[in-house]
């Protein structure tokens, strides 16, 4: 499953990795420090840009033409997709995926890898 890089804003859901307000140890302090980069990075590379891809029509794409939703890969059956729906609403697994990514930078720290 896929994540997103959040502030507070966000459920505490498994697709948003919000930011530890308050580190306690070097690793969440360390954690803490590059989610910040990442997250400075994303809004200089997209924050200024998002402006000029509305359009005044109302279409939903950045070039004003609407197009179809493109449908990619096996069709999933409604049992996958609701259970996929739920697993993505489980506040639980939202510490537990940030505990994996505290501990991952850590030990990429260590292994000489930004």
């Amino acid at each position: 499953m896929g994540y997103y890089l959040t502030n507070g804003i966000f459920p505490r859901w498994p697709v948003f990795v919000m930011m530890i307000r308050h580190p306690v140890g070097l690793k969440k302090a360390y954690f803490v420090q590059h989610h910040e980069g990442a997250r400075k990075d994303v809004e200089r590379a997209f924050g200024p840009a998002a402006e000029r891809w509305a359009s005044d029509d109302g279409a939903s794409s950045s070039h004003g033409v609407a197009t179809a939703p493109l449908q990619m890969g096996v069709p999933r059956s409604n049992e996958y997709l609701l259970q996929a729906f739920t697993d993505m609403r489980r506040e639980g697994e939202h510490l537990a995926l940030q505990a994996d990514m505290v501990e991952e930078l850590w030990a990429r720290r260590g292994a000489g890898t930004p």
